[in-house]
């Protein structure tokens, strides 16, 4: 057996331990996938233990497990003696600084990580620092997701840095950490010089008009983006209309500013953007503060766009004028 993958199989920790004997005699097993299956800490170990012989390994999806601390340092010890790890999936467990101090020690020296997938984990500022010496060396990197793992400015500081020179960069997450302007200012001086980038996500932050106007003159010239997820933010109008010149520039089919309270002027700016954008298909626009006038530009941009297939705008200030001109702009939409 090369590759085995058994996602979201209730597998359970008893499943996992029973499991465990087996992926033992496979030698050659260079993708294991038990995404989803709540093996817990106690099925991890025992995965682990298995596993750690096979030299063959380079991809490794252990996403939603509740795995803890003690099954990281086992996942850790596990990684340890492979020598290409390609893709590393551990996301929605609870590893936490320690857990992500080890496995910066055991990936220090794997130079051809491609994809790091650590979202909802807690590892904090200290277990990124330790991550560090892993990120920077793998040069392959394609994907990272370090979304909600209370990073602050300092730890997004920290990633930035490891993303320098990354060329072949699709996938960058960084939602949900508490970072603000400057962590904001400082990751896209770094994505400035990623032309590969696809998938943005900075939602969930605390970024406010200085940090969107980095954001937009970073994705300035970005032909291969299709992805910005930047709601629950604090652009206000003034940040709005700097993406807004910015999307009508390049090809991005998704935008997601749910909450930023843009307003009526932010608005406006956006509707220019979706009359523009042949490509924009997807625009997420709900609770802000959008007035009338600015509900009524989005309807003269839609009523011109020959792309956009989903639009929200749930929680704004619709009258029954605006509502009219929404519904006479989407006559013949089909």
């Amino acid at each position: 057996m090369i590759n085995l993958h058994l996602a979201n199989c209730n597998i359970g920790k008893e499943g996992a331990r029973a499991l465990a004997s087996s992926i033992g005699v496979m030698k050659n097993l260079s993708v294991l996938d038990l995404n989803g299956n709540k093996i817990l800490t106690d099925g991890c170990i025992s995965i682990m233990k298995e596993l750690k012989a096979n030299v063959a390994l380079t991809e490794l999806y252990l996403n939603s497990n509740f795995i803890d601390v003690e099954g990281m340092l086992h996942v850790a010890e596990c990684l340890d003696n492979k020598k290409y790890i390609a893709e590393l999936w551990l996301s929605y467990n609870n590893i936490q600084a320690k857990g992500a101090i080890a496995l910066g020690e055991a990936l220090k020296n794997k130079k051809y990580l491609e994809a790091l997938m650590l979202k909802k984990n807690s590892i904090t500022y200290d277990g990124i620092r330790a991550l560090n010496q892993c990120l920077s060396n793998s040069l392959n990197l394609k994907e990272i997701n370090v979304a909600g793992n209370l990073l602050g400015d300092s730890g997004i500081e920290v990633v930035a840095n490891c993303l320098v020179g990354k060329e072949f960069l699709v996938n960058v997450n960084v939602s949900d950490n508490k970072m603000t302007n400057e962590g904001c200012i400082k990751l896209m001086s770094v994505l400035r010089d990623c032309d590969t980038l696809e998938d943005l996500n900075l939602s969930g932050n605390e970024i406010e008009t200085a940090g969107a106007k980095a954001i937009a003159d970073a994705l300035s010239d970005k032909k291969e983006l299709r992805n910005l997820e930047v709601d629950n933010n604090k652009f206000s109008s003034e940040g709005a209309e700097a993406l807004a010149g910015v999307f009508s520039k390049i090809p991005v089919s998704k935008i997601n500013l749910v909450k930023n309270n843009i307003s009526t002027d932010g608005a406006k700016a956006l509707a220019r953007a979706i009359k523009t954008n042949v490509n924009l298909t997807q625009i997420y626009l709900s609770n802000n503060n959008i007035s009338d006038e600015g509900i009524q530009a989005i309807a003269e941009g839609l009523r011109e766009s020959t792309s956009l297939t989903e639009l929200f705008l749930s929680y704004n200030d619709l009258s029954e004028d605006s509502g009219l001109a929404l519904a006479k702009s989407l006559e013949n939409k089909n």
